[in-house]
């Protein structure tokens, strides 16, 4: 398998509480012709259950580790800065590129991602246009471009809580 191939089939962890936006991003990639597959968590905590391969996730074959991480910030339980900066504490993490996609445009909430180590900060597109481009961007610069060496899974001992 080429690397362009491996890249395709790169899993895409998203996180996001909310239905409609969890359906909405996936149909927006399918629309852009991003074949990738998505697997969504609806919070922090079990994204990082995920991440850690904890629980129902401990088989890696069925939930590899991702290559890209789109996660919101404002959730129950755990936020999407607190996820966030869970996993650039772990060593075998700390590299997994991540995109925040959020309804917030506050700045002090870019400042914050950003320095916890966001690779990018979106604002929800208020028309599905908006997420078709957002998936394209996606694709061409996260999935198809963009390197990052192998994620390694920190395990049940770093797992928050």
């Amino acid at each position: 398998m080429t690397e362009l191939e491996q890249r395709q089939q790169m899993l895409i962890l998203l996180v996001e509480d909310r239905e409609d936006d969890v359906i909405l991003f996936k149909r927006a990639l399918r629309v852009a012709g991003i074949t990738n597959p998505v697997f969504a968590v609806r919070d922090g905590a079990m994204a990082a259950r995920y991440l850690a391969g904890v629980g129902p996730f401990r088989n890696q074959s069925e939930f590899p580790l991702p290559g890209l991480m789109v996660l919101d910030l404002k959730m129950p339980g755990m936020s999407g800065f607190e996820l966030l900066c869970w996993v650039r504490e772990q060593p075998g993490l700390h590299c997994l590129r991540t995109i925040i996609l959020t309804s917030s445009d506050d700045a002090d909430d870019v400042v914050e991602a950003t320095q916890i180590g966001a690779n990018a900060f979106v604002t929800k597109p208020a028309e599905f246009s908006g997420y078709i481009e957002l998936a394209r961007i996606v694709g061409d610069h996260w999935v198809l471009e963009s390197a990052c060496p192998q994620s390694v899974r920190p395990g049940a001992g770093a797992f928050p809580g």
